[in-house]
């Protein structure tokens, strides 16, 4: 049989146990209220919505531009989405700059190939998509 105080010791630490799981079960049973996103006022940038909540839906107003602030820290510009599975072709066709200032702002030699995918040449030749940005943004700037 066990001894007297080891049986004290194992009632105790049953108690605790059980206490432990009573406070979990109550703090998840507990919701706790949070307000709903509301999408700021029309004018100005526009925030981008909580990540876990839903996207507000107006009919009647115009899809929102997120903005934030180039590479300078200066002026707002628009978001721009390149993605690995580019080529510096589509990223020159799809700001509408030519293809050459893409390469000569990356650092890339002039006869790198212009339809290979940007991941294969961030790989050889070590640039960002976040230096693809930069370049694309600070050519925009200067030209606008």
């Amino acid at each position: 049989m066990l001894g007297r105080r080891t049986a004290s010791l194992l009632a105790a630490g049953v108690v605790v146990l059980l206490a432990a799981a009573a406070i979990v079960g109550i703090r998840m049973s507990v919701r706790r209220a949070e307000p709903a996103w509301q999408p700021p006022p029309t004018s100005g940038p526009v925030p981008p919505p909580p990540l876990d909540g839903p996207l507000p839906q107006s009919p009647t107003a115009a899809t929102p531009r997120v903005l934030r602030v180039d590479s300078t820290g200066c002026a707002p510009v628009e978001e721009r989405s390149f993605t690995a599975a580019m080529t510096l072709d589509s990223v020159a066709r799809s700001e509408g700059i030519p293809v050459e200032i893409v390469i000569r702002g990356l650092g890339l030699p002039a006869d790198v190939s212009r339809t290979t995918p940007l991941g294969t040449l961030m790989r050889e030749h070590r640039f960002s998509l976040q230096d693809v940005q930069r370049v694309v943004e600070d050519y925009l700037k200067h030209c606008e």
